[in-house]
């Protein structure tokens, strides 16, 4: 089970650095615009010009990354369906926190977002998001990203699927 854990925390941690990679791009400073009121219908967490839709698009192939390697190393018995729930459970919430901006890309995700909650709803207390539900909540999202110009990467190192 060392295996397992260590499998998992590797998993965690390179989804945590492909989230954080963007933040810690350097910023190209423009000359400040003005900016709208915020809509009722966008989330709290939108930061306009700090985020953008290549971001937002890092962000989705970071969970699908992760959720790409859960699978293959349950399907390959690496990991146990124990942790496949959890990582499922993280890449869930991960979802929920995708940071957002006035976009197609970002209005892809809110809708995604608001799936998911209806999905995890509808589930009762306790229900885990499948890779089903998961992949299907990011397929609008998917294709906002390539409109923008953004696709979304999954990669596997050699004997990964």
């Amino acid at each position: 089970m060392r295996s397992n854990r260590s499998i998992i925390s590797s998993l965690a941690a390179a989804t945590l650095l492909l989230a954080l990679a963007g933040c810690a791009a350097p910023h190209a400073e423009a000359a400040p615009t003005p900016t709208p009121s915020p809509t009722p219908t966008e989330t709290a967490r939108a930061i306009d010009g700090e985020i953008t839709d290549a971001h937002i698009c890092g962000q989705v192939s970071a969970l699908s990354s992760l959720m790409y390697f859960a699978h293959w190393n349950l399907q390959n018995g690496k990991i146990s369906d124990a942790d496949d729930v959890v990582i499922r459970r993280a890449a869930a919430e991960g979802w929920h926190r995708v940071l957002t901006i006035r976009s197609e890309v970002s209005t892809a995700v809110i809708n995604a977002q608001a799936k998911l909650t209806a999905i995890e709803a509808a589930g009762g207390d306790g229900y885990v998001a499948t890779d089903t539900d998961l992949g299907r909540i990011g397929e609008a999202v998917s294709q906002a990203c390539t409109n923008a110009g953004s696709q979304i990467a999954v990669m596997g190192a050699p004997g990964e699927g």
